[in-house]
């Protein structure tokens, strides 16, 4: 597991800018990334919560002792492929600003984190050396291992780095060039919050194209790889009662996830309070958020971005209308406020189990291709097969398990991976894994041959032949070389999906155009197209979106899709 601690000598440095960068780019390597950030911050979390669409946690070792903190973090950390968190202020500035108490490496310390230094190389050279060398030897452990420059020229950091890895001992990993155009602005006592900063997707994004051409990953992941936090026994204590205040206004625009969750067998307010949070959330991200969008017209139009995504998928900013939630019921609420104009329907057509189907095919393997073939409901026969009971046993739980093996094994993901998804044993686990694999025998395979012509070639293809490179594969690091398999594994399938969906828009648009309707393709989020129809329209708009998702290719399992229609999107869903 990827985990290190961004510090920097003070302030101003670009700790957030730094923070959120490598968080994007562990992202869109398939890492899994989670984010902490030092001390009792909210605003910096922020910030990682806009680039992961996940909580960050706060560490606070004033507040709460080391064993709570070492607790939180195995507890954050558990499940993810990489832990980043994001010191406060100077290295070594604590409590009080005259100890070392509650620092960065206070809790570097205690949680024996590499420490990477962000230094800003302004009006310094060899200075800026001695100062490295005073940091490393304040405390010992220092915990520092590596320096990223910010706010660098590639002409510095290439007069700079040989220098500071001579004088210091210490690898330079890389820098961040000057990007004013992804500047997160700052006031009085901080930066401003995520939700006020403008076009914040795309500055990220930005930042996460710097990191991803700037940083030697290789040498980076090779220096933070550590094994995954044990999570500590906890001894059983019975829940005392306790008081608890929130206050919440303009300024006190915050609380805190895990303190909350830990008060959770305290009070019976906390769930009240969490469930405030939650709907505050949903209000000032996707409600506000959206408000601001609107335009002259009533509507909200989103830019689309073809090369963000190394997989090839479209994907959505400023704002982002692929993030609108779905998976919960309330936040799935939101969908109903997307209506469509008077007169008019909303026809939404999604393609069914896409991936799966292109798995099936991709790897030819006949008893998959005939479960589809078959109708039958892949991940119900999934489950019968692996728990050995007839399908009309199966219940939700089990469907729900046998669906996350099904899209486990396309993303490589082993058995302690699975056994947290699923919530068994990785011994289990490990069982369910063997049964898929004697199921379906031509995946496991068809996936070690992509892997080995991946390393063989540098990278994979779709079907339609685009190329993804994968440097990855040839690095020295287990964990740099398991995130490349698993983009081999991966790329062929949702890279030809993303491939499918867009040659699909195409005939849609083309289609709508040639039989002269007033119909217009209005969204795609993914494996889903959203089309805006009059009413006496809507039976043939979903008439010409069917044909033509289904039709644009012709697979060994023929593509699906689910269409319907509602005066809002959430109807038609």
């Amino acid at each position: 597991m990827i985990q290190f601690l961004l510090a920097a000598p003070r302030s101003g440095s670009g700790k957030t800018t730094m923070t959120c960068a490598l968080l994007m780019a562990l992202k869109r390597r398939g890492c899994a990334p989670c984010a902490f950030k030092s001390g009792p911050d909210y605003i910096d979390p922020m910030f990682h919560r806009a680039v992961l669409g996940a909580e960050s946690r706060s560490l606070d070792l004033f507040f709460s002792a080391p064993e709570t903190v070492r607790t939180l973090y195995a507890k954050g950390a558990a499940g993810h492929g990489a832990a980043v968190c994001e010191g406060a202020m100077g290295f070594y500035d604590g409590l009080g600003g005259v100890s070392d108490r509650a620092s960065a490496w206070h809790l570097a310390d205690t949680l024996d984190l590499p420490v990477l230094l962000v230094v800003e190389p302004k009006g310094q050279s060899l200075t800026l050396a001695a100062e490295l060398k005073g940091l490393v030897n304040f405390r010992t452990p220092s915990h520092i291992a590596g320096i990223l420059l910010n706010n660098c020229t590639a002409r510095m950091h290439a007069l700079l780095a040989p220098m500071l890895e001579k004088e210091t001992g210490l690898p330079v990993l890389g820098f961040l060039p000057k990007l004013p155009e992804a500047v997160i602005g700052s006031r009085h006592l901080g930066l401003y919050t995520a939700a006020e900063v403008e076009n914040l997707q795309q500055k990220l994004a930005l930042l996460a194209d710097a990191a991803e051409e700037h940083i030697d990953w290789p040498r980076l992941l090779a220096l933070c790889e550590k094994e995954p936090p044990a999570l500590p026994v906890q001894p059983e204590t019975p829940p005392a009662r306790v008081r608890i205040a929130v206050a919440q206004d303009e300024a006190f625009c915050f609380t805190y996830a895990e303190t909350l969750e830990s008060l959770r067998d305290y009070s019976p307010a906390v769930d009240d309070i969490l469930k405030y949070r939650t709907y505050s959330k949903l209000l000032s991200t996707y409600v506000d958020g959206l408000l601001k969008a609107l335009g002259p017209d009533g509507r909200i139009h989103s830019t689309f971005i073809q090369t963000e995504a190394r997989t090839g998928r479209i994907s959505s900013t400023e704002p982002n209308l692929q993030n609108i939630p779905i998976r919960t019921e309330l936040g799935s609420r939101l969908r109903g406020y997307f209506v469509a104009a008077p007169g008019e329907t909303l026809v939404d057509a999604d393609y069914s189990q896409i991936e799966l189907r292109i798995l099936a095919h991709i790897t030819g393997d006949e008893a998959m291709q005939q479960a589809f073939l078959s109708g039958a409901d892949i991940h119900r026969a999934t489950a019968a097969k692996i728990y050995h009971i007839p399908e009309s046993d199966v219940t939700h739980e089990l469907r729900t398990s046998a669906k996350a093996i099904n899209f486990g094994i396309m993303y490589g993901k082993g058995a302690y991976s699975l056994s947290k998804d699923i919530g068994v044993s990785v011994k289990e686990a490990e069982a369910f894994l063997q049964t898929y694999l004697a199921t379906f025998p031509n995946i496991d395979g068809y996936m070690e041959k992509t892997i080995a012509d991946a390393r063989q070639c540098g990278y994979v293809s779709t079907l339609f032949g685009r190329r993804r490179a994968l440097p990855e594969l040839a690095s020295s690091n287990f964990n740099v070389r398991s995130s490349g398999e698993r983009m081999a594994r991966n790329t062929p399938i949702q890279g030809t999906a993303a491939d499918v969906i867009k040659l699909a828009m195409v005939r849609v648009w083309k289609r709508l155009r040639n039989e002269k309707m007033e119909s217009r393709l209005i969204l795609t989020v993914h494996d889903e197209l959203i089309v805006e129809a009059p009413q006496a329209e809507a039976e043939k708009a979903a008439q010409i979106l069917r044909e033509e998702m289904e039709g644009c290719v012709h697979y060994a399992v023929p593509l699906s899709t689910d269409v319907h229609t509602g005066k809002n999107w959430l109807e038609a869903h």
